[in-house]
C-alpha cells in the first residue's frame, strides 16, 4: 500500500541554450531551489511515495526519470522502484531508477496501464536523451474548432482568432488522453458560436469572447502544463511551471461534472416553462402565507408537471463551464466559466479552501437560470409592459408560470419599501427596481439555494463554511451587513412555519457564529458580525422580512428532496455517519469515491492547510469510480 510519506521536495528543470545542456536537481526546501534561480528554470513539488530516498545524481553516473499519468495512485502495483514520487501534474507519477532493471520494471508498469509516459536519461544531471509514447504534437483538432465565424463585426475579429487558435490547440490536447475534455469542448465551442451568430449587440458578443479566451488560457496551461515534451510545455503557475497542476484541475472539473449533470438532469427549465400549461391559483401568490396549502404542492417537481416535460431520447446539451484556478478571481463564476482559487492546490484539506465553495458558484448557474425565466430584461420595453399588467387586479395571469413571473416582479417592486401599496406598478418603475436589488436577490437566492441543496439543509456546517471562507479575503469589513443578511436568509428557510420566525432565526445565527468563533479563532470577521448583529438586530429583522418573498420561493418551489437526496450521498461510503469512508488521510489503495461533494465534507475539515493532505484529497477527487 502506498502512502505519502517523506515531506515535500521539488525538481527543477534547468534549460540551456540546445537541448543537450538541460539539467535536473532535487531541492529539499522551495527557498533553496530559488538561491540559484535561472530566467530558464521551472520547478514543480514532488511527493515521496512510502518515504521513497532522493536519488543521488553522482556525475558521469547513469540515472533515468521516468514520468507516468494521469494514474490512479492506488493502481500502482506495490513492486514499483523504490524511488518513486507523486506529483500534480498530468504526469502525476515520477519513478527514478538507477539500475537498468528497475529501469525496465518501471517501463513495464507504464505500458501495462496504457498511460502516457515520458523517460529522461541522465547523465549525472544533465539530461542526455528523451523518449516519449504516444507522440502528442501531430494531433489536429477537428475542423469546426479552428474554422472563421462569418458575419461578425471586424471588431471582433481578433478575439475570434484568438479564441480558434486556443480552443484548437486545447480539443488537439485532449485528444486521446482525457476524452471527457474533448467532448466537453466541442459542446462549448458549438454552444458559444450559435450564440456568436445570433442578432446580439457586437459588444455583448466580445465580452463573450474575451471571457472564453481567458478561461481557455488558463484551463490549457494549468491542465497541459507538463505533458509531453515536458521541457517544451511550461505552465504559467510558477510554483508549478514544470509539471502543471493537472491533477486539482481533473478534481475540480470532477466537481464541477458532478454537480451540473444533477442540476441539468433536474430539467428547472423546462419545468418552469412547462407550468405555462396550469392554470393559476385564485388570488396572487403574494397574498398567500407560507402556511397556505399551495406551497406544499411543489408545483415544479409534482408528477402532473413532469408529464409535461417533453421525452429526451439523448442527453440535454449544455454548456459545461470552463473551469480552472485562479490567484485573482477565486471562486467565481460566469456564464462561460467556473474558477477556484490558487489555493486549493495545497490548501483544500482546510475548511477556508475546501472545494465544497464551488458549490455556491454552481448555484449562482441555477439561481441566473431562473430568474432569466422569471423577470424581464430591464431595458425590454415589450416585456416590462407586460410584467406590468400582470400586476392588475384582479389578476390576468393565464397560468401559473405568469403567475410566477407576477409574484417575482412585484417582490422587486415592493422590496425594501415601507408602504408597497404606494409603489407605481409602471414599466420604468419596476425596470429601476431589477436594476437596484438584482444583484443582492441573486445573492439571497444563491445563498438559500445552495443552503438547501449543497448542504442539505445542515446549518452548522453551512455557517463555517462560508464564514471560513469569506475570512481569508483581505479588508471586506464593510460587506459583513450584506454577510449576515445572506446567512439570515438562508436559515431562514428552514423556520417559515414556526413562531416568531425571524426572531427564531436570528438567534440561531448568533449562536452559530459563537460557535465559529471558538472554532475558528483566526476567523477575522466573525466578532464584528455577533457584535454588529445584536446592536442592530431590529435593522436585520426587517431586512430578512423584506427578502422573505424570494426565501419561500427558493425553499418551497425550487427545492426538491427528490434532486436533494444523491448530491451529498455517496453510495460507496460503508463507514459510520461521523466517518463516512473507511479511507486513511494520505494512505492509498483500491477504494473509490463517487460523490466529490460528500468526500470533500468528510475530509476538508482541517483549520490550517497542508500540501500532502490536500495533494491526497485532488487524487482522489480526479480519479472518481466513474471518471
Amino acid at each position: 500500500m502506498l502512502q505519502l510519506l517523506g515531506g515535500t521536495h521539488f525538481l527543477v528543470l534547468r534549460r540551456e541554450e540546445g537541448f543537450s545542456g538541460h539539467s535536473i536537481s532535487i531541492r529539499r526546501r522551495f527557498d533553496d531551489a530559488l538561491k540559484d534561480w535561472h530566467s530558464g528554470d521551472r520547478i514543480s513539488p514532488i511527493f515521496p511515495l512510502n518515504e521513497a530516498p532522493v536519488p543521488q545524481l553522482q556525475p558521469g553516473a547513469a540515472s533515468w526519470v521516468l514520468f507516468l499519468g494521469p494514474v490512479d495512485p492506488g493502481l500502482l502495483p506495490p513492486d514499483l522502484p523504490p524511488s518513486c514520487f507523486l506529483t500534480l501534474g498530468l504526469f502525476n507519477v515520477v519513478v527514478f531508477s538507477t539500475e537498468e532493471g528497475a529501469r525496465g520494471q518501471a517501463l513495464t508498469v507504464a505500458r501495462g496501464l496504457s498511460k502516457s509516459w515520458e523517460e529522461w536519461t541522465l547523465l549525472g544531471s544533465s539530461i542526455s536523451s528523451v523518449n516519449y509514447a504516444p507522440p502528442s504534437l501531430n494531433r489536429r483538432p477537428p475542423s469546426e474548432t479552428t474554422s472563421p465565424l462569418t458575419h461578425l463585426a471586424p471588431a471582433l475579429l481578433p478575439a475570434l482568432r484568438e479564441y480558434r487558435a486556443v480552443l484548437g490547440t486545447t480539443v488537439a490536447h485532449a485528444q486521446g488522453t482525457l476524452p471527457v475534455f474533448e467532448s466537453e469542448l466541442l459542446s462549448y465551442n458549438s454552444i458559444l458560436r450559435a450564440q456568436l451568430s445570433t442578432d446580439t449587440d457586437p459588444v455583448v458578443k466580445l465580452g463573450a469572447l474575451v471571457t472564453a479566451n481567458a478561461s481557455l488560457s488558463r484551463f490549457s496551461s494549468q491542465l497541459f502544463a507538463g505533458s509531453s515534451p515536458i521541457a517544451e510545455t511550461a505552465g504559467h503557475y510558477w510554483t508549478h511551471s514544470l509539471l502543471g497542476v493537472g491533477i486539482p484541475i481533473l478534481a475540480v472539473n470532477n466537481l464541477r461534472r458532478f454537480l451540473e449533470d444533477r442540476l441539468v438532469a433536474a430539467r428547472f427549465g423546462d419545468r418552469l416553462a412547462a407550468l405555462a400549461s396550469e392554470q393559476p391559483l385564485g388570488v396572487p401568490l403574494h397574498r398567500t402565507s407560507s402556511g397556505d396549502a399551495f406551497w406544499n404542492e411543489d408545483p415544479l417537481f409534482r408528477e402532473q408537471n413532469t408529464r409535461r416535460l417533453a421525452p429526451q431520447t439523448t442527453p440535454v446539451e449544455h454548456l459545461p463551464l470552463i473551469t480552472f484556478l485562479s490567484g485573482r478571481d477565486g471562486f467565481r463564476n460566469t456564464d462561460l466559466s467556473l474558477s477556484g482559487p490558487l489555493e486549493i492546490v495545497s490548501s483544500c484539506n482546510a475548511t477556508s479552501w475546501t472545494l465544497h465553495t464551488l458549490t455556491h458558484e454552481i448555484s449562482h448557474t441555477l439561481v441566473g437560470l431562473v430568474l432569466s425565466r422569471l423577470l424581464p430584461g430591464p431595458q425590454a420595453a415589450e416585456d416590462l409592459e407586460k410584467a406590468v399588467r400582470l400586476l392588475a387586479e384582479p389578476s390576468p395571469a393565464r397560468s401559473l408560470l405568469e403567475q410566477f413571473q407576477a409574484y417575482f416582479c412585484y417582490s422587486f417592486l415592493v422590496h425594501d419599501r415601507s408602504t408597497p401599496q404606494s409603489v407605481p406598478a409602471t414599466p420604468a418603475g419596476l425596470s429601476d427596481s431589477i436594476h437596484r436589488h438584482y444583484s443582492k436577490v441573486n445573492e439571497i437566492l444563491t445563498h438559500t439555494i445552495d443552503f438547501l441543496y449543497f448542504y442539505g439543509k445542515n446549518e452548522s456546517p453551512y455557517v463555517r463554511s462560508v464564514w471560513a471562507s469569506w475570512a481569508v479575503i483581505p479588508n471586506i469589513h464593510h460587506r459583513i451587513p450584506d454577510y449576515l443578511l445572506r446567512c439570515l436568509c438562508a436559515l431562514s428557510s428552514n423556520n417559515f412555519r414556526k413562531q416568531d420566525p425571524l426572531e427564531i432565526t436570528i438567534d440561531r445565527l448568533r449562536v452559530l457564529l459563537t460557535q465559529v468563533a471558538t472554532d475558528l479563532p483566526s476567523a477575522q470577521y466573525v466578532q464584528p458580525a455577533i457584535k454588529m448583529l445584536d446592536d442592530r438586530r431590529a435593522h436585520f429583522a426587517e431586512r430578512l422580512r423584506e427578502c422573505s418573498a424570494f426565501v419561500r420561493f427558493a425553499r418551497f418551489i425550487l427545492y426538491s428532496p427528490e434532486v436533494a437526496a444523491p448530491l451529498a450521498r455517496d453510495e460507496l461510503a460503508t463507514g459510520s455517519a461521523e466517518a463516512p469512508y473507511n479511507l486513511v488521510s494520505l494512505r492509498f489503495d483500491e477504494k473509490r469515491v463517487r460523490s466529490p461533494l460528500a468526500f470533500a465534507d468528510a475530509f476538508a475539515s482541517d483549520l490550517q492547510g497542508d500540501e500532502l493532505r490536500s495533494a491526497w484529497i485532488l487524487h482522489k477527487l480526479a480519479f472518481l469510480a466513474d471518471s
